[in-house]
């Protein structure tokens, strides 16, 4: 019933935008062509609109990986500012993540889990959480890979969105720093040890917290 229901409001989801995009053909032949200066630049007088595109240029990116991610943020930081920038990307990606790991996980699974690697998903399945943590803040793939193969793993969409929205703030946070020119040479590279430091902190701290939820709940039931 609920697989039905999130059918149900994927598809229309999808017919909207794409209607949407059919009415501004303008938007869709810039978007088809990756020019987002042009983009941007088409709606930067209308703020709702400037917000849609910037959210479909984020889910476009979690999807397919058309767009680098320091580019969208770049631009993103240029028109709404430095601190809502970040925000309204950080945001958007999480929302779009939830959208594409839903969409695999209830309407793509079979098919995509044929391209996804046993021995990756195997990874991915014994600790969810890091897995999905540790590649969002050190990215050694691209972001539509990590949500395919959380898509067609078993790992719970809680753990999903808490450790995309932990990852993607610390990553989003640092990377905004490169338009301002702030980051360079060993300042670069000692950034980078302390976004690892963070998110195996952030980690730990979850871990024990699972752990001892569970031992709770284990003592809980022999007490019973």
């Amino acid at each position: 019933m609920i697989k039905g229901w999130v059918k149900i409001i994927l598809f229309l989801t999808i017919l909207l935008v794409t209607i949407y995009f059919l009415i501004n053909s303008e938007l869709f032949y810039t978007l088809r062509a990756g020019e987002l200066d042009h983009l941007y630049n088409t709606v930067s007088d209308q703020l709702p609109l400037l917000l849609l595109v910037t959210f479909i240029v984020i889910l476009i990116q979690n999807t397919l990986t058309i767009f680098p991610l320091i580019l969208i943020l770049t631009k993103n930081i240029a028109f709404f500012g430095f601190f809502y920038g970040v925000i309204w990307s950080w945001i958007f990606s999480v929302v779009a993540a939830a959208i594409v790991f839903v969409s695999i996980r209830y309407c793509f699974k079979d098919f995509l889990e044929k391209k996804v690697s046993v021995n990756i998903k195997e990874k991915a399945e014994k600790n969810g959480f890091m897995y999905v943590l540790f590649a969002r803040v050190v990215p050694v793939a691209p972001t539509s890979i990590i949500n395919m193969v959380s898509g067609v793993s078993s790992i719970k969409f809680k753990d999903f969105i808490l450790a995309t929205s932990i990852g993607n703030l610390i990553y989003f946070s640092v990377l905004s720093l490169v338009p301002l020119g702030i980051i360079n040479g060993t300042f670069d590279q000692l950034m980078i040890f302390l976004i690892i430091a963070i998110a195996f902190v952030v980690s730990f701290i979850y871990m024990k917290y699972k752990k001892k939820k569970k031992s709770n709940a284990l003592r809980f039931t022999q007490f019973l």
